[in-house]
């Protein structure tokens, strides 16, 4: 019997190398995630169809195979100023360009347009099969809830190769991955649009991309060009004289957005949108209080830099 808690995930970080035409990956490194979901195999099934004289389905045809895998890892920094977070490949394959600044931050920002993208090797099993995914690219969110940690998603489209046996990973060393810290007062050092502070109940953000692949006959890659920044915050209500919601999403004025958790070196991530348009979602009743749900549109400002996420 096959327990559910066996499926892993698991990113090439080691070497490889082609055999007889097909390459080998050894290195794997365990990923500390949840809300697993593995596809082993997706395509695009089409009827066969044919005038044949008799009656009844003739099959399916399979097309365009490929796998695709979502999970959910905690939002925690490395520990270390200017260390790269464990899921660093992870943003990379996501279209996230990195900034490494030696002893003091990492800063995470959309790949241009026409700038490389970046590729990640993951190996997934669920206690019967063991499979490579080469070429993975994916989308990805980020969610803050009160009094939970925050995580970042990620949704990843890779080539499709036959599963072999499962092959159990030799260590399964998580010491890799810090726990993220709690979205509490003690630990919430900003929540700010244009400077002013807001109460603020969740935040969430999702970059728009839907990766796909099969677009051309020649050419196999995993497409995650289109992206489209947007998010939702749930807030108190500010008094008017200090932010007019209504005002500001009336006439689709932008400002810079600011989220950041921790206040120790190593242990801080900020979110920063620098022209961020805010949208009237509707009221809501926060535990007898008032507040508002905020639909955000992240915008450039100086091209490429809709939003950032920065470990210092």
């Amino acid at each position: 019997m096959s327990s559910w808690k066996e499926r892993m995930i698991a990113l090439h970080m080691g070497a490889s190398n082609e055999v007889d035409g097909v390459m080998q990956y050894t290195g794997f490194t365990p990923v500390l995630a949840r809300n697993v979901t593995q596809n082993f195999l997706e395509g695009d099934y089409q009827a066969k169809d044919h005038t044949t004289g008799y009656e009844g389905a003739q099959g399916d045809d399979l097309y365009n195979k490929h796998t695709r895998l979502q999970f959910e890892v905690e939002g925690a920094p490395s520990g270390t100023a200017g260390v790269v977070p464990a899921f660093d490949t992870l943003m990379r394959a996501c279209g996230m360009d990195a900034t490494v600044v030696a002893d003091t931050s990492v800063s995470y920002a959309p790949t241009p347009m026409r700038g490389i993208y970046a590729e990640q090797v993951l190996r997934m099993a669920n206690g019967r099969l063991s499979q490579i995914v080469e070429g993975a690219r994916g989308g990805m969110t980020f969610s803050a809830e009160v009094n939970r940690k925050p995580y970042f998603g990620f949704t990843m489209l890779g080539a499709y190769r036959a599963p072999d046996a499962v092959v159990p990973l030799a260590a399964k060393d998580f010491s890799g991955w810090p726990e993220a810290l709690e979205c509490s007062p003690a630990n919430i050092a900003a929540f700010t649009f244009g400077g002013q502070k807001l109460c603020l109940q969740s935040f969430n953000v999702t970059d728009g991309r839907q990766p796909n692949r099969g677009k051309f006959m020649n050419c196999a890659e995993t497409d995650i060009r289109a992206r489209n920044i947007t998010g939702r915050a749930t807030i108190k209500w500010p008094d008017t004289a200090d932010l007019d919601i209504i005002d500001i999403a009336k006439s689709g004025a932008t400002n810079e957005l600011i989220f950041e958790i921790g206040t120790e070196a190593g242990k801080t991530l900020r979110v920063v949108g620098p022209a961020v348009q805010l949208k009237y979602g509707g009221e809501q009743d926060i535990s007898g209080e008032l507040g508002i749900n905020l639909d955000l549109v992240f915008k450039s400002d100086q091209g490429d830099d809709e939003i950032a996420f920065i470990f210092t």
